[in-house]
């Protein structure tokens, strides 16, 4: 909504006014969570709004407005890092304090600045993160939470998840609070190398580096891994097509914007690609809900673009990535004794990259062998294996 060390309001991306006009972007694109950063003062508790975007009563009754566009707003905090003035309350010498985060879209973005000293004016950005065992700060992050609770904001998004029992106990009892008022709450956090243990919190990951999630995907259904995308049609699908929860961080249309400043609307390409890729979803929801995604590993040998597969009992989705600029048919090899039950005979499904069944064919052998349709630049083919009772 705005850069956390801007002060001028005229240079928000977004106001809290503007919180329905971004849960419609979000809804026309089939989208159900809206994430907001940049909403409240980060490093502080309790957790206070920003006065440059307006008024608490407005930052309210936008969420109400876009709960009943159907899409859920999720504010983004930070207070596992505290600014200096609070750290004696949490028992951390002040000068314990260090700068960080300090950038800014006209600044060079460098976290932890080497050039930055006690002299710098923003000394805010003077912070220390806190232990997750440190039961005086717990106890002001569940206050503060619990108060937003009975405001009516049920789901939240954390920064960098801890991992620590005392940290987790109280993570868990505001989620039960939350789930009180709303079953459908979520929470997201940033998890790197805890993601075994963030299971009992996260709903979903929000970590910027995105990353190759393949083995993990294939193991764990929850948190829900994300994969950022900000102006990219060919990073959005590939990631679509493994499941991945998308972080779509859409830039204003210009020059040096930050993350997450526009509407998917303002990049047309994108817009229709986040459509496309939010209906196929619902169309075949049970195979990303619970099915398990298996990648390329129904190959019998490389395909010259990604073919990527999820296997739901007795059937299989497979989706054929064209993430080339260039045109072309697809062949490809697939072994489906590996992945199926035991049977000569096979439905085979086609569909076009709107999901319009365009063929359907029976095979009596267990080796799959497709050639596509000549696929334009980042479209998709996907096919849908059934395996038939012998007769």
């Amino acid at each position: 909504m705005i850069q956390p060390a801007e002060t001028d309001p005229n240079r928000a991306a977004f106001k809290y006014k503007d919180i329905p006009l971004l849960a419609k972007d979000a809804r026309d694109h089939g989208l159900e969570n809206l994430v907001v950063w940049g909403w409240c003062n980060f490093f502080e508790l309790p957790i206070t709004l920003r006065e440059e975007l307006g008024t608490k009563q407005e930052f309210l009754d936008g969420i109400k407005a876009a709960r009943e566009m159907g899409v859920n707003v999720i504010p983004f905090i930070s207070v596992q890092w505290m600014k200096k003035k609070y750290l004696e309350k949490y028992g951390v010498p002040a000068e314990a304090a260090q700068p960080r985060w300090v950038y800014h879209q006209e600044y060079v973005p460098k976290m932890e600045p080497y050039y930055m000293g006690k002299q710098y004016p923003v000394s805010q950005w003077e912070i220390k993160r806190l232990e997750p065992n440190n039961k005086p700060w717990l106890a002001d992050v569940k206050k503060a939470l619990v108060e937003w609770i009975d405001e009516g904001i049920y789901s939240w998004c954390w920064d960098v998840c801890l991992d620590g029992e005392d940290f987790l106990n109280v993570i868990e009892d505001v989620r039960v609070l939350a789930r009180s008022h709303d079953a459908e709450s979520s929470f997201g956090g940033e998890s790197h190398n805890n993601l075994e243990v963030h299971p009992r919190i996260l709903d979903f990951t929000w970590c910027g580096q995105g990353g190759h999630a393949d083995p993990v995907l294939s193991v764990l259904k929850v948190p829900r891994v994300n994969q950022v995308v900000l102006d990219s049609v060919k990073n959005l699908k590939r990631a679509f097509c493994k499941g991945q929860h998308l972080t779509l961080w859409t830039p204003r249309p210009g020059d040096n914007e930050p993350a997450g400043s526009g509407l998917l609307a303002d990049i047309p390409d994108l817009s229709k690609a986040v459509k496309e890729c939010s209906n196929l979803r619902k169309q075949f929801l049970d195979y990303f809900v619970n099915g398990y995604f298996i990648g390329d590993s129904i190959l019998q040998k490389p395909a010259s673009v990604p073919v990527l597969a999820h296997q739901l009992d007795d059937r299989l989705l497979i989706f054929v990535f064209n993430n080339t600029a260039d045109p072309k048919a697809v062949d490809f090899e697939g072994n489906l004794g590996l992945w199926l039950p035991n049977s000569t005979k096979y439905l085979v499904r086609e569909y076009d990259s709107t999901g319009k069944l365009v063929n359907e064919r029976d095979i009596k052998t267990k080796h799959l062998n497709v050639s596509t349709q000549p696929l334009g630049e980042y479209e998709l083919a996907i096919y849908e294996v059934i395996t038939k009772p012998e007769d």
